[in-house]
């Protein structure tokens, strides 16, 4: 039986949050590839300099560089880069993060509705990953 979770972000989602400017030191998980087994168009380029992946961080202790490393992040690790907490500037009224299955939102405290910054996904990590996204676009983190 084939495993069908998603227990982190793939490899194009990792790539967006890179450049969305998230800390590759807060992944808690990489995907290990030798360069010749990536797609190119799932990365831009077989060149890790390209994507940015420059740093010692993605060659772990492989000091031949044959193996390369793109970080993932776990469900878990996206939840606590959001804040727990937004207020919007003219609103008083605090909104609180909410996850629930497969949907992760920012509902009003006081009454549920409406909510900001509201995803409904096929998994709960892909809510929260479009969710962090949007978050990071309109400079809230």
């Amino acid at each position: 039986m084939k495993n069908t979770s998603k227990i982190c972000t793939d490899i194009k989602q990792s790539k967006k949050l890179i450049e969305l400017g998230v800390d590759v030191t807060t992944a808690d998980m990489h995907y290990m590839y030798r360069h010749w087994e990536i797609d190119e168009d799932t990365v831009g380029s077989q060149s890790d300099a390209s994507i940015g992946f420059d740093s010692d961080f993605y060659y772990g202790v492989d000091n031949s560089k044959t193996y390369h490393y793109i970080p993932a992040w776990s469900l878990s690790v996206l939840l606590d880069l959001m804040p727990y907490e937004i207020t919007i500037k003219g609103d008083n009224t605090p909104y609180r993060l909410l996850v629930t299955h497969k949907l992760v939102h920012y509902p009003r405290l006081t009454t549920m509705w409406p909510s900001i910054y509201s995803v409904e996904a096929n998994t709960t990590l892909d809510a929260a990953f479009e969710v962090i996204c949007e978050l990071l676009e309109d400079k809230i983190i």
